[in-house]
């Protein structure tokens, strides 16, 4: 039997995947939730609440895992996490969290094809956008733009799926994003478009400045190269044969 596709908004956070999940709502993508007719940049909207639900299971499973505790109550918490999840991923066809990219597996182990559609951000954007709302020091910013866009791309190999870049997104000369999600989503470009135009009204500014680490632009020009282009996923048989 052919398995139901999901498609799956992973990234950092403060790296416009909010925005992503507007436009892809606006033109017709089912989130289970309902639709924002305006894109606020300081939210994290379409962040379905039974995710995070699935997530505190999951931030319960590591905490009992660290502890004296037994591993039954972790085993039970990890259960109640993909329960939680699977609930979800037969009502809506896309998700999106930041806490997403730890849960890619569970979400194929639970019979479903995980697509996966990498919302990324330049380092400076990202970094300043995240400093100034949760005030995070430039390691932690560091570890977390690396592990989470690497472990993304690794991701993006397995199940398949394309890049988004903030960048292209709220520059509305670049179109190649749209046609990248037609291909992959089957939602039409034009629609995908129209909604970018209804929801991107001001210009947003590009922060540069130099970045003490070169790992970050490692990752963040593997990122760019992928610009465009829908990554085929590994074999279905290869990969029932690893889950």
């Amino acid at each position: 039997m052919e398995q139901a596709t999901r498609y799956l908004i992973v990234g950092t956070g403060r790296c416009g995947s909010s925005l992503l999940a507007a436009i892809l709502a606006k033109a017709g993508a089912n989130f289970d939730m309902p639709v924002q007719t305006k894109w606020d940049r300081r939210s994290g909207e379409y962040e379905h609440p039974m995710l995070l639900e699935a997530r505190r299971w999951l931030v319960w499973a590591d905490k009992i895992a660290r502890s004296p505790l037994p591993s039954r109550l972790r085993n039970f918490c990890q259960r109640r996490a993909a329960q939680k999840l699977d609930e979800l991923l037969r009502r809506a066809t896309f998700l999106k969290s930041p806490e997403l990219v730890r849960m890619v597996h569970i979400v194929a182990k639970l019979g479903y094809q995980p697509k996966i559609i990498l919302s990324y951000r330049q380092f400076e954007g990202y970094s300043v956008s995240r400093h100034l709302k949760s005030g995070w020091g430039f390691s932690r910013l560091v570890e977390q733009y690396i592990n989470v866009n690497s472990t993304a791309l690794l991701q993006l190999y397995i199940f398949g799926g394309c890049t988004i870049g903030y960048e292209e997104l709220v520059n509305k000369e670049e179109t190649v994003w749209a046609e990248a999600l037609e291909q992959l989503t089957g939602i039409k470009a034009s629609h995908l478009l129209e909604s970018r135009e209804s929801l991107v009204k001001a210009v947003t500014p590009q922060w540069e400045f130099p970045v003490p680490n070169p790992e970050v632009m490692k990752v963040y020009k593997l990122l760019v190269q992928l610009k465009g282009l829908v990554i085929e996923p590994v074999s279905s048989s290869t990969l029932n044969e690893r889950l």
